[in-house]
């Protein structure tokens, strides 16, 4: 599980990315709106926080480049350390 599978698994649609500079322009998938019942918007995120402890709990935060504004996050429970890619 890379960045870019963590943003597909919350329902966003990846517009294009830079793994190096870990800045990811994001907008909604059609799943997603449907759900949410959401405004399609575009976003310019990076990673806020990232926490991966010693029981294999990952937790990432993703916030709005620009404005500093949270976007999303993810939490995952007991991931082993060679799921991560």
């Amino acid at each position: 599980m890379n960045i870019l599978d963590i943003l597909h698994a919350l329902g966003w649609k990846i517009i294009s990315a830079d793994n190096f500079k870990q800045i990811y322009v994001i907008t909604q998938s059609s799943e997603r709106l449907a759900r949410a019942q959401e405004v399609a918007k575009t976003y310019q995120v990076t990673i806020d926080e990232m926490c991966f402890d010693e029981t294999g709990n990952l937790y990432i935060s993703f916030m709005d480049k620009k404005t500093k504004e949270f976007v999303d996050n993810y939490y995952h429970n007991g991931m082993d350390p060679h799921e991560l890619y």
